[in-house]
């Protein structure tokens, strides 16, 4: 089996297994006490942190400690998130419609099978992971190494961010990407759409992957890798050979 064969039968597997079950809606009054026991440490750390299988709508979470927060199967809508530390919360199977995030620290939080909209400025994001996650992803002047989205179907908008070493192989992906550092990725066995310019793709991989609708413009492309990819024209393998040769003669 090819990988986009198994990219595809594990898609509609994802689909498949991701049930929502019956979810509590939470006031903002609760939600409010739910985010202050998370700060108090003669609670149990567990039972502190249970945002499962909830519904929170027009929340605002400022300055909050939510790292640790376990919000599996749970609905956030129109919410906003400034100033809180969100590190390694495990968000599977959630719902992030229309919310923005504000200088948090969501470091090795966990996305995967999550629907996103999500806007981001000013974020740590290193580490995420966000496999087999579907929706939008906008990011401005963010931190973001090392992330991960294999098998997912997203639209990425990043402006200045910092996306080095980000793996995203075998996803559908559109692209909208400017300014940004994505040197050292993946993005093999993939569909992979949009336009990246101003950017860095040092030894980004691209094997394998459907680049019929990528554009690429202004960026730095030095070990790129575009192995049995389709779409990769025969102007664009001049422009790469001479940018290669270029670059040596630099260095």
């Amino acid at each position: 089996m090819t990988e986009k064969s198994k990219m595809t039968e594990m898609n509609t597997q994802a689909a498949e297994i991701r049930s929502t079950p019956e979810r509590k809606l939470i006031d903002a009054d609760s939600a409010q006490r739910m985010a202050a026991r998370c700060s108090d440490y003669n609670d149990s750390r567990s039972e502190a942190r249970n945002f499962r299988c909830a519904e929170f709508r027009d929340v605002v979470f400022q300055n909050e400690d939510l790292s640790g927060m376990d919000a599996t199967h749970s609905a956030f809508i129109n919410c906003r998130f400034e100033q809180c530390r969100m590190g390694r919360i495990e968000a599977h199977f959630s719902t992030f419609t229309g919310c923005s995030f504000s200088h948090c620290d969501l470091e090795n939080s966990n996305f995967s099978f999550a629907t996103l909209d999500i806007l981001l400025a000013n974020c740590n994001l290193d580490g995420v992971d966000m496999p087999f996650a579907r929706g939008t992803v906008s990011a401005t002047q963010c931190m973001m190494e090392r992330a991960t989205a294999p098998n997912a179907n997203l639209n990425l908008k990043f402006c200045e961010v910092n996306a080095t070493c980000f793996e995203a192989n075998c996803s559908q992906l559109d692209l909208e990407i400017s300014g940004s550092c994505v040197r050292r990725s993946e993005f093999n066995d993939a569909v992979v759409r949009g336009k990246i310019s101003t950017s860095d793709l040092s030894n980004t991989e691209l094997n394998r992957s459907d680049l019929t609708l990528l554009e690429i413009c202004d960026s730095a492309t030095r070990g790129m890798e575009t192995e049995d990819s389709s779409g990769v024209d025969d102007d664009f393998e001049k422009a790469f050979e001479e940018a290669m040769s270029e670059l040596e003669e630099e260095y």
